[in-house]
């Protein structure tokens, strides 16, 4: 199987790159073609999952947080690749409902798994999100967020 995996290497709780490359590493032993993508900064993270997709990436894997996930979620949006989650942010929230282990070695039993489920979006302009979407003073505080303040207490 061909899988992307599309890294936020400064997300919440990701050791860069030594959970990247025993990712990588596990994933091939388990007979995966992979290509690591990092991301550089806000919303790169579309382009790489729509690229990835484009070349034909049957999984494409956010690795980091909420917000790597929502941005492969938008770009993996209508195609025929799959979604996986490796939740290595610092709240996880989608993983959590969907009970995805925030342990690299259980989400990736999980990623490796034959297990498929199908998940329902959402669309608010011309962003597609999985869980919610925030207007007002929930996205004002999201685009006001302290991420020295983040990091400290998660």
């Amino acid at each position: 199987m061909k899988t992307a995996l599309i890294v936020n290497p400064v997300s919440g709780r990701i050791r860069y790159p030594r959970h990247v490359e025993w990712l990588q590493r596990e994933l091939v032993r388990r007979g995966s073609r992979v290509e690591v993508k990092l991301t550089r900064g806000p919303l790169q993270g579309i382009a790489l999952a729509r690229e990835a997709a484009g070349e034909g990436a049957e999984l494409v894997v956010a690795v980091g947080g909420d917000g790597t996930l929502n941005e492969v979620i938008n770009g993996i949006a209508g195609t025929e690749a799959r979604l996986g989650i490796v939740p290595l942010g610092w709240r996880n929230v989608l993983a959590r409902e969907l009970r995805i282990p925030t342990r690299l070695p259980e989400a990736l039993a999980i990623l490796s798994g034959a297990s498929v489920r199908r998940i329902d979006l959402g669309q608010a302009n011309d962003r597609w999100f999985a869980l919610m979407v925030g207007v007002g003073l929930d996205g004002e505080s999201v685009r006001t967020v302290n991420y020295a303040m983040k990091k400290l207490l998660g």
